[in-house]
């Protein structure tokens, strides 16, 4: 895919870390910026001019940090008409690793696939550091043929330090803005876009502190080296990027993924609504403790969220095995996605549940279909089937979920904003 990559990786390899510790020092942001995908000579030559640009205005903007803002050009993908931006995520992301990189943009000629709007400029990834810009839409020939070569490189490069800007703004812990020409504006059109100038002060200041984490000294660069179990290196790096890490699921919105993830949702409350209908089901409840129902709604929402995540390839693989803070992090938040999607699923099912249950199945019948219990059955009982049948359905959910395509999981997953 990249025929520079397997002659560089060594000397990536063995400089990194001493490069990554000057940059701690001086308050160094290193963003790679890869052209790939068949850009044509004019796309790239707008691109870096619009890498000039950023890096003047960022330097303007944030003079406490040094800007080094790295083009790379790498050739070798299918050209096609239109991809899924998830496809480039796996090698972006290797490419960020063992380059350094904090931020890495990916700039492609196809035109984005995408899930929440009608087309895209730009899809970002907050858990993975990753932006894919496509110049498919933005180039003034995809509306005007007769648009100039001078037109299509001013135009094609004013574009795209708008998108970067706001890319930069979303990786680094802002959300959209209302009005132009505030970067974080969600432009509807390409003349919104070209009115994007600038980020508000408060903007500027969540950047400037979100920087200063991302600038300090990485677990795997202190000096003298710090010798880390595996498990204890998650755990420290787990902690010290714990507020990147809850930003990376604020922003995945976890809480809509039972209604995008049709495949899982449709699957868990089939299984409920079986069980709900189920003598037996309501007996093997009624015989089990609260403990035992908590530690089975537990182990249910564990195995499921692994499973997932393994299923459906959402964790970057490594060439490598090398532990470091950002793979730890990317690692973290993917989980932590996961399973803030996979236990809203479960709230779902358990409010559902008991709703079905209190509105439709009476003390005398639920009295009847039980024989672990004497009496009529109370409150309790009803909420302990309740759980007792999430726990079920949310595991067979996550077979459902293996029928959901991989790019589209992935991207309902990965990818936060379509700009």
């Amino acid at each position: 895919m990249n025929r520079e990559f397997t002659a560089q990786q060594h000397d990536s390899m063995t400089t990194s870390s001493a490069e990554a510790a000057e940059a701690a020092e001086v308050g160094c942001v290193d963003i790679g910026w890869i052209l790939v995908d068949q850009l044509d000579d004019l796309d790239k030559q707008a691109i870096k001019a619009a890498r000039d640009a950023a890096q003047e205005r960022l330097a303007n903007a944030f003079p406490e940090f040094e800007w080094r803002l790295r083009i790379e050009i790498h050739e070798g993908l299918e050209a096609q008409f239109q991809r899924e931006p998830v496809e480039y995520l796996d090698w972006a992301v290797a490419q960020r690793d063992v380059r350094g990189w904090d931020f890495v943009l990916v700039f492609v000629a196809a035109d984005l696939q995408t899930i929440w709007q009608a087309h895209a400029w730009a899809a970002v990834s907050r858990s993975l550091d990753s932006v894919v810009i496509s110049t498919a839409r933005i180039d003034p020939r995809s509306q005007d043929t007769k648009a100039s070569e001078q037109e299509r490189a001013i135009a094609i490069s004013r574009r795209v330090q708008s998108l970067v800007m706001q890319s930069l703004g979303h990786l680094n812990g802002l959300d959209q803005a209302a009005d132009p020409p505030n970067y974080m504006h969600a432009a509807d059109s390409l003349v919104e876009l070209d009115s994007l100038t600038e980020f508000s002060e408060p903007q500027q200041k969540t950047i400037r502190e979100n920087l200063r984490r991302i600038a300090d000294l990485r677990l795997e660069e202190e000096s003298p080296p710090v010798r880390w179990s595996r498990w204890l290196f998650y755990l420290r790096a787990g902690w010290r990027n714990r507020y990147q890490i809850l930003s990376g699921i604020r922003h995945a919105r976890p809480w809509q993924l039972p209604l995008r993830l049709a495949g899982l949702s449709m699957a868990a409350l089939s299984t409920l609504v079986v069980l709900l209908m189920t003598a037996e089901a309501w007996d093997l409840a009624a015989s089990q403790s609260i403990v035992h129902v908590l530690l089975l709604s537990a182990a249910s929402i564990t195995a499921t969220t692994i499973y997932v995540t393994v299923r459906q390839r959402l964790l970057v693989r490594r060439g490598r095995s090398r532990l470091t803070e950002q793979i730890v992090t990317t690692q973290l938040t993917t989980l932590a996605i996961v399973a803030a999607g996979i236990v809203t699923t479960y709230a779902g099912l358990f409010v559902l549940a008991s709703l079905l249950s209190f509105a439709f199945f009476r003390t005398r019948l639920i009295a009847a279909w039980t024989t672990a219990s004497s009496g009529n059955p109370g409150f309790e009982q009803y909420l302990l089937f309740a759980a007792f049948a999430s726990a079920i359905g949310i595991a067979i959910g996550a077979m459902g979920a293996s029928f959901e395509g991989q790019h589209y999981f992935r991207h309902v997953t990965l990818i936060d904003e379509e700009i």
